[in-house]
This record gives structure tokens, sequence and C-alpha cells, in this order.
């Protein structure tokens, strides 16, 4: 009876992480797709120094954020874990407090933002007229963009919380929507650059209106009126200390080298190498549809202190994980010039290919670790992930120091590629250590296979890489070594239960629609 107990509760396991990583991928395919068609036209449209300070003021608004905290992961662990238990007052006062204090923050950001406007755009925009003469306008519209998103950062948790995935990824479809269709739309009329700026500004009210929406529908006593108990922000604090340093951390990997690029190089540079890393986090945005479900439901089994369900869950999500980021780290690893010169141009395959093969290696390495990252903060242990954060942070500022004023975006490359390739083993063994996984049983179950099937595809489209020789080629070679893998990834790597829960998924996405309309 203990061992159908067990295989009853593994199998649920697994149904309920497939069921909601599939809501995911629908969400993130429509906004990958979406986005990988308008870049394109944007980029050519505006050149690469606009394009540039776009990424720049993006990266500059990221570091904005800081300042609410880690005020939202927090908030989604005691909410995961309060909702099971109809506490609904108890998430009512917490998420008044983290709201309170995100509108303090977003005012805060918005205030140096705008303040400090003058020295940012001296220090990071040169060699570009137009860039020179729109840096100012760029800079405010951002600052009211994190007056906006901070407050939104509460507030988009609570689907993610309470395991909705299904609105997490409608109002994702809503704003790829909004942000890419209006981009295109507003250069299409005529109105170039601040026409740009202004629908992403635009985007960012649509999300806060439907997110107060969904927040009123799913929480009973729902309330935006500000509250400030301190009892609640300590509690939150506690969790959201270590949070924040793991968020400064990942803003000092994955926004701080446009900004020392920016610096040393003139800001094409920044375009040059956004191009070919937008292209390599998409490996990691993946896994992000995978991690978002993992949190709370970690959080909840932590919370009923069931260890070897959260092993489980460790190991069979860093297999799904690892098998969702390979099919796009394989394809950018085999053939970086032709994607970039059939996506955005040749002048961006030379001067990007050697920088995007970098990037997709060091986020196979971040791949690894996404699991591992998430699940010490489901548990209540938030500071093992700050702490390795903040190594790699530390580890990929001194790189790129180094390396940017020499080599350029190469070396931007190169810096990330060698701090991952350092740091995460060394995350993923304390990890391990915590949850009482061996290395050898992680090795087995989560990474060989599908680790050989993602050999046998790269060495198969890089046979094959000299028959993609235009756009259509290279998506038929491409698709067809996608196949290959995914056939093997089926045979040889997931297991009955993963298989037969797909397969159950596949014919439920039929009636996905339904399913959306009863929030």
């Amino acid at each position: 009876m203990a061992g159908q107990q067990t295989s009853d509760g593994q199998g649920s396991l697994s149904q309920k992480l497939i069921t909601n990583t599939l809501f995911n991928v629908i969400g993130q395919a429509y906004t990958v797709l979406l986005g990988l068609m308008v870049v394109p036209y944007v980029v050519h449209r505006l050149g690469a120094g606009l394009y540039g300070l776009i990424a720049l003021v993006a990266a500059l608004g990221g570091f904005a954020g800081l300042l609410n905290l880690g005020i939202g992961r927090s908030l989604a662990k005691y909410v995961s874990e309060l909702y099971w238990q109809s506490q609904y007052d108890r998430i009512n006062t917490l998420f008044r407090t983290a709201f309170t204090i995100s509108v303090l923050a977003g005012a805060a950001g918005c205030t140096l933002l705008i303040v400090f406007r003058a020295p940012l755009a001296a220090a990071l925009v040169h060699g570009s007229r137009s860039a020179t003469a729109y840096v100012n306008f760029a800079v405010v519209v951002t600052a009211l963009g994190v007056l906006i998103a901070l407050p939104l950062d509460p507030l988009s948790v609570l689907p993610v919380a309470l395991q909705r995935f299904d609105i997490s990824n409608r109002m994702s479809v809503l704003l790829s929507t909004v942000r890419n269709v209006g981009a295109v739309s507003v250069l299409a009329l005529g109105f170039f650059f601040r026409g740009i700026l202004v629908v992403y500004l635009f985007a960012s009210v649509v999300a806060l209106l439907g997110y107060v929406r969904y927040g009123r529908k799913l929480i009973p006593g729902f309330s935006l009126r500000p509250a400030l108990n301190w009892s609640d922000l300590k509690r939150l604090m506690r969790f959201s200390a270590p949070v924040l340093i793991a968020g400064v951390s990942a803003l000092a990997v994955h926004k701080l080298d446009r900004v020392l690029t920016a610096y040393f190089l003139p800001i094409a540079a920044v375009a040059f190498y956004v191009i070919p890393y937008s292209l390599a986090e998409r490996t990691v945005m993946g896994i992000g549809n995978i991690t978002s479900v993992i949190f709370p439901s970690a959080s909840e089994l932590s919370s009923m202190r069931a260890d070897d369900k959260i092993r489980e869950l460790y190991i069979r999500a860093t297999k799904m994980a690892l098998l969702a980021g390979l099919p796009v780290t394989i394809v950018l690893l085999a053939v970086p010039s032709q994607m970039l010169c059939y996506w955005v141009g040749p002048e961006y395959a030379a001067r990007g290919a050697l920088t995007l093969q970098l990037l997709a290696g060091g986020f196979l390495f971040n791949i690894l670790a996404h699991v591992p990252y998430v699940v010490a903060q489901g548990i209540g242990r938030p500071w093992i992930s700050a702490r390795y954060s903040l190594m790699n942070g530390i580890a990929n500022l001194v790189l790129f120091m180094l390396l940017i004023p020499r080599y350029g975006i190469v070396g931007a490359g190169a810096g990330f590629f060698a701090s991952e390739a350092v740091v995460m083993p060394l995350f993923i063994r304390e990890v391990n250590r915590v949850l009482g996984v061996s290395w050898r049983a992680l090795i087995a179950r989560s990474y060989v296979r599908p680790l050989a099937c993602g050999t046998v595809t790269f060495c198969l489209l890089r046979f094959c890489r000299g028959y993609a020789d235009s756009l259509a080629a290279l998506v038929l070679t491409a698709g067809f070594a996608l196949a290959i893998f995914a056939a093997l990834a089926l045979a040889g790597v997931v297991d009955r239960t993963e298989r037969n829960g797909i397969c159950r998924q596949a014919v439920g996405l039929f009636r996905w629609g339904g399913r959306l309309a009863d929030v």
C-alpha cells in the first residue's frame, strides 16, 4: 500500500507539473514567435543606435526595479502557503503591505531616474547623434514605466502563487500583442522612436489594470487600499532580503553587460550585443515555464514537510528544464551565423556569431541551476540562492570590466560563459546537499539522457548546416534536427508517467479555451 501511495503521489506530481508547464509553453511560444517576427522590422527601422538605446534604458529600468526590495517573490511564497489553508485575511494584509511598499518604491525609482537623467545620458550614450537626441525622453518614459511596474509586481505574482498559470499566460499573450503589434503599428504610421516608447508604457498600464481585475476575482476581500502592517513587513523582509541580493546579482549578470558595453563602446555596440543575447536567452525563457510552476509547488510541499516529494519534484523538474532548454541551445551552438544572418542581416552575423555561441554555452550552465534556485527559495532556504547569485554577479562584473574594453562584445560573451561554468556547479552541489540528493542520482536521472539526445542532435545539425543556405532551408534543417531530438527524448528520456501525462494534456489542449474562460 505504501508503494502504491508513493506511485500515485509521484504521478499526481508529474501530472500537475506537466499541466502547468504546458499552459506556460503555449503562452511562451506565442510571445517568442511574435517577438522574433517583430524585432528585425524594428531594428532596421530604428537603426543600431536607437535600438541600443531602447535596450540600455530597459536595463536602467531593471536596476530601478530593485527598490521594491524583492517583495514580490516573498509575497508569492507566503500566499502559496496560506491559500490552501483558506487564510484570506492574512493574504490580504500581506498583499496590502507589499503593494504599499511597491508603490513607494516605484515613486522613488521614477524620481531617481528623472533627477539623474543628464549624468546617465552623458556617461552611457555616445557615438550616435540620433540616440543622443532622444536619450532624455527615453529616460523619462522609462521612469514612468518604473512607477507603474513596481506596483505591478505584487499583483502579477498572485496568479502564480495560486498556480493559475492560465491567467498568467493570458496576460502574457495580451501584453506581448500590445507591445509588439503596437511597435510595428507606430513605426508604420511614422511616429518613430517616441511612439515605440509610448506603446511600451501603455502596455504597462494595460498590465496593471488586467492584474487588478484578476486579483479581485481570485482573492476574497481583495483591496488596493494602502496599509503598512509592520509585522507583515518584517515577515516579508525576512524572505525578501536574500531574494533582493539574488536580484541584484541577477541584474549584474543579465543587465550590467549592456550598461558596461554602452560605457566602454559606442551605443550601437549595445544593439550588436543585445541581438545575439536576445536569442541566447530564449533557452532560459522556456525554463521559466517550468520554474514558475516549481516555486509555489515547492513552497506548498515544504509547508507540508513532504521531503520525499520535494526531492522527486527537484529531479523531475531538472530533467524537464534541461529538455526544454536544449533544443534552442543546440540550434544556436550549431548554426549561429545562419541564425543571425537570416534573422536580422549579415552585419549582425559577422559581428555577433561568436558572441552568440559563448552566450548560448553560458546559458546551458545557467539552465542547470534554475530548478535548484527556485527549490531552495521554495523550501525556505533563500540564502543559498542569494549567496551563489552574489558570487556569480561579482564574477561577471570582474570579467566584464576586464574583457569588454579589450575584446568588445565578444569579451562580454566570454565573461558570461566563464562565470556560469564555474559558479553554477558549485551552487547545484550545495542545493543537492540540503535536499539529500546525490550527484550520482541527479546526473543519472536528470542529465545523462537529455544531454545524450542533445549531443546526437547537435552533431546532426552541424553535419547538415551546409544545406542551410536560405531562411527556408535553415528552418527545414533545424526543424528536422529538432524532430529527431523530440523523438529521441520521447523514446529514451521521459518515463511512462511523464509520457502518459504529456499525451493526456495534448488531448486536453483542445479544450484549453474553455478552461481559460472559467476564471
